[in-house]
């Protein structure tokens, strides 16, 4: 940039902070002397939970039950081992593989889900 883009820049600061007029920032000390108006909550959102019908049912933690296949946990410690070394990219393409043994497996979807955010490029 050059000295008379500085220049000019800088003009334009001042003119745009004369043009806008005075700024002043002096907000209430207390909160309650204005308040926000907003409009009261229906009736129906004061309701609780349970006197709701159909009621709702939390869920619970969900366990996977279901052995993991002796390949897929040889893949498995594969990637992990891969992982330790931050060869991202292998640990990746052992756990895609294991997922090919056991599908359902929650534990090898988020190993995996953590390698992917861990590489560079996706």
């Amino acid at each position: 940039m050059t000295r008379k883009g500085a220049i000019r820049i800088a003009v334009c600061c001042v003119l745009l902070m004369f043009a806008s007029g005075s700024i002043s920032c002096n907000p209430s000390l207390d909160p309650k002397a204005n308040p926000p108006a907003t409009k009261p909550l229906p009736v129906e959102a004061l309701r609780k939970l349970d006197d709701l019908e159909p009621p709702l049912v939390r869920p619970g933690s969900q366990t996977y039950d279901r052995k993991t296949p002796p390949d897929a946990t040889k893949a498995m410690k594969q990637a992990i081992e891969l992982r330790k070394k931050g060869d991202f990219e292998a640990a990746a393409d052992q756990l895609e593989q294991a997922l090919g043994f056991d599908s359902e497996n929650p534990h090898i979807r988020r190993l995996l889900g953590m390698t992917c955010v861990s590489l560079t490029a996706y």
